[in-house]
C-alpha cells in the first residue's frame, strides 16, 4: 500500500479501502486504477468513486465495490471540514453544505 501510495496526502478511510481493495485484487489490479488513482492524488473523490464504479471489478464485485466507492466519496467531506474547520456530517455523506463551503475558499 505505502509503495502505491507514496506522495499521495489521503484521510485514513481512503487508505483503507485501498487496502481493502488490494487485498481483493492485489497490488497489480489496483495499480491499473490509474483514473482513480490520479483523481484521488487531485484529492477528487467524486472522480474516483466514479471510476471505480465504472470498473470490470464492480461488474464483478458490485455490493463490495459500491460501498468502498461511497466510503471514498465521504472522505471529500473531510477535506471540507479540514478546510473549514468544522465537523462533518460522516453519516450523510451526499450533503452538499461542506461542497458548498469548500468551493468558497
Amino acid at each position: 500500500t505505502q509503495q502505491l501510495l507514496d506522495g499521495y496526502n489521503l484521510p485514513d478511510k481512503a487508505i483503507g479501502v485501498i487496502v481493502e481493495m488490494i487485498f481483493q485484487l492485489g497490488i497489480g489490479g489496483v495499480s491499473k486504477f490509474k483514473l482513480m488513482l490520479n483523481a484521488l492524488m487531485a484529492e477528487d473523490y467524486d472522480t474516483a468513486a466514479y471510476q471505480m464504479l465504472t470498473s470490470e471489478w464492480h461488474r464483478q464485485s458490485p455490493k463490495r465495490c459500491e460501498e468502498l466507492s461511497d466510503i471514498i466519496r465521504s472522505c471529500k467531506c473531510i477535506r471540507a471540514a479540514d478546510v473549514c474547520g468544522d465537523k462533518c456530517n460522516a453519516v450523510n455523506p451526499s450533503s452538499r453544505i461542506h461542497d458548498n463551503r469548500i468551493l468558497n475558499h
